[in-house]
């Protein structure tokens, strides 16, 4: 029997910016208060939902610095991390979640560029150096978008010599890999999540702590509502919860991700933003699609939301 674990659910933030693309610090506050009150655990910073990747010199600063100021002790927050060129870049994020009193941060392999994908001695390198210089608990993560996952064998190497990583993140569609990952972190006492809610009844029920999702951007009480479900054992429910986490899965791939989430949270009169270049907002026929999927799936009422 998997070791009993305490779930969670975890939002991977977006961050809000102004129909002009400056940074929007009020409705970032406010949307940050809105995850807070569904009791779900918040990442930030991410170039994901989080669009660091476009963020301009001071501001990877002032989004973790106000994150920190809203969620520090609410709820569980992190460093969501960056997909960097090099270790000092990862390094300087780090360094800012430390100095600010995060007590957590999760760190990406390298994107290399060029679709190259680096040896399992460049990925050795890289994390050593990454993790040798920081003074924060890190959480690695191992994504398939970077084109490849890191190695079982190295983040067998790295958790036994490294105190300071404290658990692994994995963001694949591949059990068996996820599966020895979980086992990996139950010898070493190391808490795993899992990317997405695809997998994310599969995964607990092989024992990891809980699920990484954009979609909590939108539906943070539904994601709530799903670990604890399972904990509850409520398993009528947890079909009912799971399905409509599920066709929202669906249908935000479908309208563009984060960028579908910020529309349909700005016809909700929600907290959110708009999208900054390069990435466009869907158009208003776009939006009314998504909020039908939504409607249809029973997320808006479920999550008591009023379109």
């Amino acid at each position: 029997m998997p070791q009993k674990v305490s779930h969670q659910a975890y939002v991977m933030s977006l961050t809000a910016f102004d129909r002009a693309g400056q940074l929007d610090e009020g409705g970032f506050r406010a949307h940050l208060r809105r995850l807070a009150s569904a009791g779900v655990g918040v990442y930030v910073g991410g170039s994901g939902s989080g669009e660091s990747a476009t963020y301009l010199p001071g501001e990877m600063k002032r989004v973790l610095s106000i994150a920190h100021e809203e969620l520090s002790g609410k709820v569980p927050l992190r460093v969501n991390g960056i997909e960097p060129r090099v270790a000092e870049q990862s390094i300087e994020v780090l360094d800012l979640a430390n100095d600010i009193g995060y007590e957590g941060a999760q760190i990406f392999g390298p994107d290399v560029g060029h679709g190259y994908k680096p040896s399992t001695s460049e990925l050795r390198n890289y994390f050593e150096r990454v993790l040798v210089a920081t003074k924060i608990p890190v959480f690695l993560m191992s994504h398939q978008s970077l084109g490849y996952l890191v190695p079982l064998s190295l983040l067998e190497e790295l958790t036994s010599k490294y105190d300071v990583i404290r658990g692994i993140n994995v963001a694949a569609n591949d059990l068996r890999y996820l599966t020895e990952v979980i086992a990996l972190g139950a010898a070493r006492g190391l808490p795993i999540c899992v990317g997405g809610p695809d997998l994310a009844l599969n995964a607990m029920a092989l024992g990891v702590e809980g699920f990484l999702t954009t979609e909590g951007n939108l539906a943070p009480r539904l994601c709530v509502s799903v670990v604890d479900a399972f904990d509850a054992a409520d398993h009528e429910q947890l079909v009912t919860l799971q399905r409509r986490l599920l066709l929202l899965s669906v249908a935000n791939a479908r309208y563009g991700n984060i960028v579908g989430i910020k529309a349909v949270l700005r016809q909700l009169k929600l907290p959110g933003g708009y999208a900054r270049p390069p990435r466009l907002e869907i158009g208003a026929a776009e939006t009314t699609q998504y909020l039908e999927a939504l409607r249809s799936a029973g997320v808006i009422d479920a999550e008591g939301l009023e379109a």
